[in-house]
């Protein structure tokens, strides 16, 4: 099933016959890696009444992700507004709106990240610091929770929002939860550490 046509009817079961289906594009695992396990999907309605959602699904015997996101919510989002119904977590994900695939529509919301360095690379600190770096050790199965942060840190490094074949190579390593991660998990852990705080 088209993957527009499934969200229109998700959209129908969830009540949201104000929701207009703006834009679907490719976020997560699928954009970073070469065998994602799953396929992930960000939504961005006008009139989306419940702001937020996460749905599980499967479609064609395939799973997805759909995360499905008003636009206004969005743009707060990306511009770390507060916005008391979407989770402070999102914000980690930025990123994705920037390298994102389109597979239809444009939700034409101009997002520059590299504008919001300052408050992005601040984000990544506190974010880490309350949620990882506590009483986490430094392990190769965990290289998978490193590749969001790597992912900052390197487009802010790189200045440009490109995926390199140098970092295509890496994040293929944080995905294995391999012991050739551990350079790469280290490199992240050192680059936060140097952006102040602890």
């Amino acid at each position: 099933m088209d993957i527009k046509t499934y969200v229109e009817e998700l959209l129908i079961k969830q009540r949201e016959d104000r929701a207009v289906i703006l834009e679907i594009y490719k976020t997560g695992s699928q954009l970073l890696r070469s065998d994602p396990n799953d396929l992930d999907f960000q939504v961005v309605c006008s009139g989306y009444s419940q702001r937020f959602t996460y749905n599980k699904v499967e479609i064609d015997g395939v799973h997805h992700d759909l995360f499905i996101i008003d636009r206004e919510a969005l743009i707060r989002e990306l511009t770390f507004g507060n916005d008391k119904y979407i989770t402070a977590d999102l914000k980690l994900w930025n990123y994705f709106h920037a390298i994102r695939e389109s597979v239809y529509g444009n939700c034409n919301v101009g997002y520059d990240m590299l504008k919001y360095k300052e408050a992005y690379l601040a984000y990544i600190k506190e974010h880490y610091t309350k949620r990882i770096s506590s009483g986490r050790p430094i392990a190769s199965t965990y290289g998978k929770i490193y590749v969001h942060y790597y992912m900052v840190l390197k487009i802010y490094e790189n200045n440009n929002t490109a995926i390199t074949d140098e970092m295509r190579a890496e994040l293929e390593l944080l995905y294995s939860n391999s012991e050739t991660s551990l350079p790469v998990i280290k490199w992240v852990i050192e680059q936060i550490t140097l952006l102040g705080g602890e």
